[in-house]
């Protein structure tokens, strides 16, 4: 079982991951959960490390939900996973700021980066 997180602590690790990281992780041209050189995406960000497996690449995370039988994703809520996966995803990393701070009013988060 996995702890529950509240929407903003999921907001916090994620906005605080890809700031820090400030690029995508891909391989051969396609966003991944898990990249060389320790890059992670959004979701990536929020599996745990004893936990992650190369079959999950190529799984969107709602695939990969019902894959694994998540009913959350690692106790964080699916739907905002999928909103900050989006960012990573389809995002410039130049503009994630702006994105994660849009995200953060459009749900009644805090955003402090």
């Amino acid at each position: 079982m996995y702890p529950i997180f509240t929407p903003q602590e999921t907001f916090d690790i994620v906005a605080r991951h890809l700031l820090k990281q400030n690029q995508m992780a891909v391989s051969r041209g396609s966003c991944v959960y898990r990249a060389e050189g320790g890059l992670s995406c959004a979701a990536g960000a929020l599996i745990p490390d004893d936990e992650y497996t190369c079959e999950m690449e190529g799984n969107v995370v709602g695939v990969l939900c019902a894959k694994f039988a998540l009913t959350t994703w690692y106790g964080h809520d699916i739907a905002l996973v999928k909103q900050l996966q989006n960012i990573h995803d389809n995002g410039v990393e130049s503009e994630w700021h702006n994105q994660l701070g849009y995200l953060a009013r459009s749900k009644s988060l805090v955003f402090t980066p």
